[in-house]
């Protein structure tokens, strides 16, 4: 399994308008890349994320051989690689346009094109001992030259007949040996060499009507997995109007870049936009054990950072849009539940549970403002921070009187006598003691700052962490 050129993380810097004592600067990291070079980058500061956790390959050894075809479409051959590298040295064989062959393992490796732009390459390793076939062409860089054969793969017949006339398509429904497979067509199925048939794709416009899967629910809801990676993965995902594969695909709730697809082998993975759209096996999680639906695969394996391991608790459940309306109306936050409204809308038949969700919504909606109400009457009183200790002790600890104002949507706090010091609620919604330069220009920094985000009082929160001029 290959590794991701994941950079390493050092201590958050510290804002350029940070006082002396280096107050910790809430949302920025540094990042020290491969190659040598150090910067610094938003990681939530400024309402905006400059970096995103590299997503490794789903990929091992085969339990047994598996079958390609190099398809080049320009007729060339492609040159057997000694190792899985690119461009690697050649050993002198070719692998010609067309050809069927077996591999037993494939790797990945990165390589930056002409264009300027960075590529996942892939290399089979031959199972007769001659070395790895790639799967790119520098012509077309976005398409992958190596199509797997599998079953489930949709399929056309180079040659034809009464039963199989020309323009059929079939699909593969068991692979028998290493050379032929049987292909279920509109009229039969019956049993074909490999070499004899080619991949049939369908046309975009009829991959996007195609009709929703009838026995799959709308919304998987993966949860129970902890760890590196976890707060990614877990989550709702909603059943998209396009197939992938043939199969269902599901985008997850509030975050369009993350998406639950299938993966050449049957495996479940959840991945960026830009690795579905390269069908290149990506993912920081994979689910096994059921290739139609994944709320039925029995094993879930997640990425922590060097190797995809078996999480026991991790689970993906399905849900009907009836069943989310009602894990939504059982959560605090509103905004979910207005979400889960509206699907439930868009799908319509629910008019009864749409109704109950919405009473339900007015009821949170309510309850929330007067939270709210409550926590500006509580503000009043001030607030007592004890039991910092360390360098920036002194900067924290003491009283915080009510200033009268608002920030970031809720009281703000200064320390009694001082005219620099500042408790509030940062634009990253976590509470904070910050100087008066980080909250004039809302920089997320300070010397501490709650765990636990989106509390309406200071008092509420249980975890806070104190910036001690390293971390």
């Amino acid at each position: 399994m290959s590794t991701p050129s994941a950079p390493s993380v050092a201590a958050p810097a510290t804002s350029a308008s940070s006082p002396t004592s280096a107050p910790f600067s809430k949302g920025w990291v540094r990042v020290k890349w491969d190659a040598g070079i150090k910067n610094s980058y938003r990681l939530g500061a400024e309402n905006a994320i400059d970096l995103y956790p590299c997503p490794p390959a789903v990929q091992a050894t085969t339990a047994s051989p598996c079958i390609a075809r190099y398809r080049d479409a320009g007729g060339y051959p492609v040159d057997i690689r000694r190792a899985a590298a690119f461009p690697g040295e050649r050993v002198g064989a070719t692998i010609t346009a067309g050809e069927v062959f077996i591999f037993t393992s494939k790797s990945s490796v990165k390589h930056t094109h002409s264009d300027g732009k960075v590529y996942d390459i892939y290399l089979y390793q031959l199972a007769d001992g001659r070395g790895w076939v790639h799967d790119f062409h520098a012509d077309t860089p976005g398409v992958r030259q190596v199509q797997i054969i599998e079953v489930g793969l949709r399929v056309s017949w180079t040659k034809n007949d009464a039963d199989v006339p020309v323009g059929s398509v079939g699909e593969i429904t068991e692979l028998v040996g290493t050379a032929k497979a049987k292909v279920k067509f509109p009229n039969g199925t019956w049993t074909f060499s490999i070499r004899e048939l080619k991949p049939a794709q369908a046309s975009p416009a009829a991959s996007a009507s195609k009709p929703a899967f009838a026995s799959v629910k709308p919304v998987i809801r993966i949860h129970g997995a902890s760890g590196s990676n976890a707060n990614i993965v877990n989550g709702l995902y909603h059943l998209a109007a396009q197939s992938y594969r043939d199969k269902p695909m599901f985008q997850q709730d509030g975050f369009p870049d993350r998406w639950l697809v299938i993966t050449s082998s049957g495996s479940w993975v959840v991945c960026q936009t830009k690795d579905k759209d390269a069908m290149n096996n990506s993912g920081w999680c994979e689910g096994l054990g059921n290739s139609n639906d994944p709320s039925l695969a029995k094993t879930w394996k997640l990425w922590n950072g060097s190797s995809f391991v078996v999480q026991e608790s991790m689970r993906a459940s399905a849900l009907t849009i009836s069943e989310l309306l009602t894990l939504r109306m059982s959560e605090d936050d509103p905004k979910n539940l207005a979400t889960a409204i509206s699907i439930a809308e868009k799908a319509g038949g629910l008019t009864d549970a749409v109704t109950k969700a919405k009473a339900e919504l007015a009821r949170k909606d309510a309850a929330l403002t007067k939270l709210e109400t409550d926590a500006m009457e509580l503000a009043t009183r001030g607030v007592s921070i004890t039991g910092a200790t360390g360098k920036n002790s002194e900067n924290i600890n003491g009283r915080y009187v009510f200033t009268g104002e608002r920030f970031n949507g809720k009281a703000l706090f200064q320390r009694e006598g001082d005219r620099e010091k500042f408790l509030l609620l940062d634009k990253n919604k976590s509470w904070m003691v910050s100087p008066t330069s980080d909250k004039e220009g809302n920089t997320g920094a300070g010397w501490c700052f709650s765990v636990e985000t989106d509390l309406l009082h200071p008092t509420a929160v249980r975890n806070w962490k104190v910036w001690d001029g390293d971390s």
